[in-house]
């Protein structure tokens, strides 16, 4: 039903220039290019005679349960070593920076390989209490809807003597008395939601990843050989998942296992092109944040309107208080999100080893759990990218690798942001479940259960994605920073949003809903099939002709 992936895997075609070429590493915390002279110093790669270390890989559970736990360094001590086993092949990589958060690493990760099921489970869930309730082995039968032809229809229910027009034909249903206590009814959307914040806790992906944390020793000799021969590890591998932060294309070893991909696997083919994904490490909060406060707005709209028997106006106010403060709240971090996406390409075209940072030289060479000195890196990691860049023809391996960065990498990114079209449908969960409860509730006719398909489906996948399309498209023209006046424009594109947002309620959602009732299904549903397109354009998401119009 859902698939919470990535939105657009790179599409890349890369002929990376290769050259050949001798370094040396200066003296001191950095190496760098010195000219053309001499091989490199040290034992840095395999030689006759040396035994390259097995490839490992950890299970993906293990990885997922244990990140946030795991030292922020490239290599791993005995214990936590021990985790990874040999494996001929590794499915997925899992590339992310030593400096970025681990929890929220960890959010994007479990949304990657969990999303998914979770939210088929918890529509399964919630579909099959909406059918007990409906038959009437739970409680919670309403018969509220206008659309009920006769008390036939349900012979048990609640008499709304407060809203009469919304009973079945303004008297009560059969065996019930007026004044009686309204039943929970909202147990598909508390199934729904429970199941879902369970599963995305406590499922568990299967499968290899190889994690440097985890698949690299801490010794010396094995963790130089491991980062030299990077593009070995790469060949090994099935797919890449890049998990974006703003210091990823800072680090010197980050930058070379991308470009180590595109350079081995991004070929142009139809397979090559799917087989490395930028992922924002800010997804799965973001995800999970919005899918949860929609959750609880509308258990909230529950409690007020249904079960305590407050009037519609109270639901507004609370509608009112609510969506402004989300919509700053939403605005202000889609905008920032915008800035750090729109300052990669300069951060790369500015790229050069030297100035790249290193996890040995940030740690001025001391091991920060065992406090014993630790060599720099760099020797080996040139090592690496002398190997990929510089084998094929005369030259500077590394130049080459700078220039490859530069322009290569920069071009092939592609265009992919914080959330998009699938994230959108994946948050927009709790009005499927809204929708399934309304359905196991009401009374029993195909006008009202049409009314209720058509009607949740306008809001899953029209409204809420098209809402969310709209807050992506105004953060994205709005994301130059203007200093202290930053957080004003955050507060105004919120508000614009707010505005827009129940403009599009009104001409679009409560027409295309009323004509459900009247039984013009169809016209609701091309209602949300219109809604859906917008959605997909205002997100980038299809290869319209009139996409650039976004950029």
């Amino acid at each position: 039903m859902l698939d919470p992936r990535p939105l657009e895997p790179l599409h890349v075609s890369v002929e990376a220039p290769v050259v050949e070429g001798d370094i040396v590493p200066m003296d001191g915390d950095v190496g760098q290019m010195n000219g053309d002279v001499g091989p490199l110093d040290g034992d840095v790669g395999p030689m006759d005679g040396d035994v390259w270390p097995e490839v490992r890989a950890v299970p993906a559970y293990r990885a997922l349960r244990r990140l946030g736990t795991l030292p922020r360094i490239p290599s791993a001590s005995e214990e936590v070593h021990a985790l990874s086993q040999a494996a001929e092949r590794i499915p997925d990589f899992w590339s992310l920076s030593c400096e970025a958060s681990a929890a929220q690493a960890t959010g994007t990760l479990r949304l990657l390989y969990s999303g998914h099921f979770a939210a088929v489970i918890s529509a399964l869930a919630a579909l099959v209490v909406a059918v007990l309730v409906h038959v009437e082995l739970l409680p919670g039968s309403l018969c509220k809807s206008s659309l009920c032809e006769a008390t036939s229809d349900c012979q048990w229910g609640y008499c709304d003597s407060d809203v009469p027009r919304l009973s079945v034909d303004g008297t009560c249903p059969g065996n019930c008395s007026e004044g009686d206590v309204m039943p929970i009814h909202f147990w598909p959307f508390l199934v729904g939601f429970a199941t879902y914040l369970i599963v995305m806790r406590l499922w568990t992906p299967v499968g290899l990843v190889f994690l440097d944390r985890v698949c690299i020793r801490q010794e010396l000799s094995e963790k130089r050989w491991c980062l030299a021969a990077s593009p070995e590890l790469v060949r090994t591998v099935g797919r890449m998942l890049l998990v974006w932060d703003t210091t990823y294309f800072r680090q010197l070893q980050c930058t070379v296992e991308a470009a180590a991909f595109l350079r081995l696997k991004g070929s142009g083919s139809t397979r090559s092109s799917r087989l490395l994904s930028v992922v924002p490490i800010a997804r799965g909060s973001i995800v999970r944040s919005v899918t949860i406060c929609l959750g609880l707005w509308l258990l909230a709209q529950y409690l007020i309107y249904f079960l305590w028997g407050f009037g519609q106006e109270l639901t507004i106010l609370l509608d009112i208080l609510t969506r402004i403060p989300f919509s700053f709240w939403l605005a202000h971090v889609c905008r920032r999100f915008a800035q750090e996406r729109s300052q990669i390409r300069n951060d790369l075209r500015a790229f050069s080893c030297k100035s790249a940072s290193s996890w040995c030289c940030t740690a001025k060479h001391v091991h920060p759990v065992t406090k014993a000195t630790i060599p720099c890196d760099r020797t080996a990691i040139y090592a690496a990218v002398h190997e990929l860049f510089g084998n094929e023809r005369g030259g500077n391996g590394l130049e080459q690798f700078e220039a490859f960065v530069q322009k290569d990498l920069s071009d092939q990114l592609g265009h992919w942001s914080l959330f998009g079209f699938r994230d959108a449908v994946h948050m927009a969960l709790p009005q499927l479940w809204s929708a399934l409860s309304l359905l196991g509730s009401d009374c029993t006719n195909s006008r009202v259960f049409g009314y209720h398909i058509a009607s949740g489906l306008l809001n899953w996948l029209g409204i809420m994605p098209l809402l969310l399309g709209l807050m992506h498209w105004l953060t994205v023209r709005t994301r130059q920073s203007s200093g202290q006046c930053d957080r004003c424009i955050s507060v105004g594109t919120g508000l614009l949003w707010t505005m827009l947002s129940y403009y599009i309620l009104l001409v679009v959602q409560v027409p295309a809903a009323q004509e459900a009732v009247e039984g013009s299904w169809l016209i609701t549903l091309l209602v949300t099939a219109a809604c859906m397109a917008a959605a997909l354009l205002l997100f980038g998401s299809v290869p319209f002709r009139c996409r650039g119009l976004l950029k």
